[in-house]
C-alpha cells in the first residue's frame, strides 16, 4: 500500500476541508478501524467512528492525523470534511489515478465472489494480484480495496455489489475499471429494485466507468445478454460471451466433492481442467473467469487458464468443505437468494454421496414480497430429493408449506435457535452430505461451530 503525505492528502481533498492542528510530516497508511491502527497511521472516521470519543481512540493509538466530519479533540491533526466516506472515495480515487493498473471488475447476482477468486488466480500467473477481500464490494470496502493499491501489482480485481439503482455506477466511476464481468442476472435485491429488468439494468451501470476501448465479459445464456450487449455497445465497449455456445464455454465431465473435471472451450483452443469448485453451476463462473481475464489482458494464454483455474483458493463460508463423524458438511452461510439456493441445492442433488442427504435452511433476505413464495418453491424443490430437511427462521414456515407440497418421505424438522445444532447432531451419521445455506444475517456457521464443540 502506498502511503500518503500530508500534501497528497490535500490534493485528494481538494479544496472541500479545514485542517486544524500540526501538518503531519511522514507519509501515513490509511485505516477506518482504530483496532487495526498502526502508528502513524491516518485514521478515517465512518459512521459511527465518526466522534471525537473515536478520535481520541485513534490518538491514544498513536494515529498521525484523522479525517472527520465533528470537531476533532484538542491536539488531535484533523482534516474536518462534510462527509467522512465521500472523503474515503476520494483518497481511493487519486490512489486509482497514480498507479493506472489493469483492473477488472466483477458484479452479478450471484457467483461473484467465486468469479473474483479465480480471475485473481489466473491474472496471479502473470505476476501480483490485487483481489477484493471478503465482501469488501460496496461504497465503502472498494475505497478500502483501492487503497491497498501499491507498485507491485500488476493487476487488479475488484467486486462490486449493489442492492440499489446506481450503487453500481458511483463504484464503477470510482475505481475505473478496463474491463468488467456480469456473472449473471437473477433476482437477489429485488425488494429494492422490483424486477429483474431493473436488475440488469442497475448491473450495467458497470459499463459506465470503463474507457470507450473497454472490453465486458457477458453470460451468453442469460435472457437478458442481447440487452446487455446493445447496451455495451452503445458505449463503445467490446463483448465477449461465456456460457454454453459462448467464446468461452466449460463442459463438465464429472462432478464430486474433490471438484468440477471437464475441457474449457476458449477462442484460443482447449484446455482439460479439474478445477477444486463443487457444484455444477460453477461451470458459468469458470467460463466467465476466463473470459474475463481475457477481456483484461492479451497476456493471457491457455496455460495461464489452466494454473489459475486448477489452483484457485475458495473464500471463507463460499461451499467450505467440513468434516464431522465421517459425515461431509458443506457451509455455504456468506448469503442466499433464490437463484443461488436453487444452485445450491441442484449441486448437492448431483453430488456422489456415501450415505443420505440433507439441508440446513435459513432465511433468504431483500426478496420483498416474493418471499413467501420464494421459500415455497425452494421448500417444495429441497424435499423432491433430500433425506431430510432442517429449517429455521421467519420463513421457515414457507418452506415447510412447499416440502409438504412436494408430498415426498424427506424428513422435515423446524429448528429453533436453541435446538438447531443438537438436532443436526443427532441427525447426521458416517457417510451422510450437509449442505447449510442461508443469507448472512443467519449466521448458519454458528451451528456447526457449536456441533464441533459438542464433539471436542
Amino acid at each position: 500500500m502506498l502511503k500518503y503525505t500530508h500534501e497528497d492528502i490535500k490534493a485528494a481533498l481538494g479544496g472541500a476541508f479545514s485542517f486544524s492542528g500540526s501538518a503531519p510530516k511522514d507519509p501515513m497508511g490509511v485505516t477506518t478501524d482504530t483496532r487495526k491502527l498502526n502508528e502513524g497511521d491516518l485514521f478515517v472516521g465512518i459512521r459511527g467512528g465518526d466522534t471525537p470519543e473515536v478520535a481520541v481512540k485513534a490518538a491514544d493509538a498513536k494515529a498521525a492525523a484523522c479525517i472527520l466530519s465533528c470537531d476533532a479533540p484538542s491536539g488531535v491533526p484533523c482534516y474536518r470534511v462534510v462527509d467522512t466516506i465521500k472523503a474515503l472515495q476520494d483518497l481511493a480515487a487519486y490512489q486509482r489515478a497514480r498507479l493506472q493498473i489493469p483492473m477488472i471488475g466483477v458484479t452479478g447476482s450471484c457467483g461473484k465472489t467465486t468469479t473474483k477468486n479465480m480471475l485473481g488466480s489466473i491474472l496471479g500467473t502473470l505476476g501480483e494480484t490485487l483481489v477484493t477481500e471478503g465482501n469488501l464490494n460496496n461504497e465503502i470496502g472498494l475505497p478500502l480495496t483501492l487503497l491497498r493499491l501499491g507498485k507491485e501489482h500488476r493487476t487488479a480485481v475488484v467486486e462490486m455489489g449493489m442492492n440499489h439503482k446506481g450503487e453500481i455506477l458511483a463504484l464503477s466511476r470510482l475505481a475505473r475499471p478496463d474491463a468488467a464481468v456480469i456473472t449473471n442476472i437473477g433476482s437477489a435485491h429485488i425488494e429494492f429494485l422490483g424486477s429483474r429488468e431493473n436488475i440488469a439494468l442497475a448491473k450495467a451501470e458497470i459499463f459506465r466507468g470503463l474507457p470507450p476501448c473497454g472490453k465486458v465479459a457477458l453470460p451468453i445464456e442469460s435472457d437478458f445478454f442481447a440487452k446487455l450487449s446493445e447496451m455495451a455497445g452503445m458505449l463503445g465497449l467490446s463483448v465477449i460471451s461465456f456460457g454454453k455456445g459462448g467464446d468461452f464455454e466449460f463442459r463438465s465431465e464429472g462432478k464430486n466433492e474433490a471438484g468440477l473435471k471437464g475441457t474449457l472451450f476458449t477462442p484460443m483452443g482447449k484446455i482439460e481442467l479439474n478445477v477444486p469448485v463443487i457444484g455444477a453451476y460453477n461451470a458459468s463462473n469458470i467460463a466467465g473467469a476466463a473470459a474475463g481475464a481475457c477481456a483484461l489482458t492479451e497476456e493471457i494464454g491457455l496455460e495461464n487458464l489452466s494454473v489459475g483455474l486448477q489452483n484457485v483458493r475458495g473464500e471463507k463460508l463460499r461451499n467450505e468443505l467440513h468434516e464431522y463423524k465421517g459425515a461431509c458438511v458443506i457451509l455455504d452461510c456468506y448469503n442466499a437468494n433464490p437463484d443461488s439456493l436453487s444452485a445450491s441445492l441442484n449441486m448437492l442433488k448431483d453430488l456422489k454421496a456415501k450415505g443420505r442427504k440433507a439441508a440446513f435452511l435459513g432465511d433468504m433476505l431483500e426478496i420483498g414480497d416474493k418471499a413467501k413464495s420464494a421459500h415455497f418453491e425452494i421448500g417444495k424443490e429441497a424435499a423432491q430429493f433430500l433425506d431430510a430437511l432442517f429449517i429455521i427462521g421467519e420463513n421457515a414456515s414457507y418452506y415447510l408449506a412447499g416440502a409438504k407440497e412436494a408430498n415426498s418421505e424427506c424428513e422435515v424438522i423446524v429448528c429453533s435457535e436453541s435446538d438447531a445444532a443438537e438436532s443436526v447432531r443427532n441427525y447426521l451419521k458416517e457417510g451422510d452430505t450437509i449442505l447449510f445455506k442461508g443469507s448472512r444475517a443467519n449466521k448458519l456457521e454458528n451451528y456447526f461451530y457449536e456441533i464441533e464443540k459438542k464433539n471436542d
